[in-house]
């Protein structure tokens, strides 16, 4: 991965955009999964806040 574009979180990039990207994957119905527990979720929002609170990693963050 020598490239910066190589590696993208959500999609393109555009900085202006104040939007997170993440609303478009609300539609499937299925569980969230945290990233480091065996706790599942109804929508990413709450397995994002989760994360956060109780792990502290701010996907969101990290992202921008």
């Amino acid at each position: 991965m020598d490239n910066e574009e190589d590696f993208n979180l959500g999609g393109p990039s555009n900085e202006d955009d104040d939007s997170d990207g993440w609303d478009e994957m609300e539609v499937s119905g299925e569980q969230t999964m945290c990233l480091f527990c065996p706790l599942q979720f109804h929508t990413i929002a709450v397995a994002l806040d989760h994360c956060r609170s109780v792990h502290n990693f701010d996907l969101l963050f990290i992202k921008k």
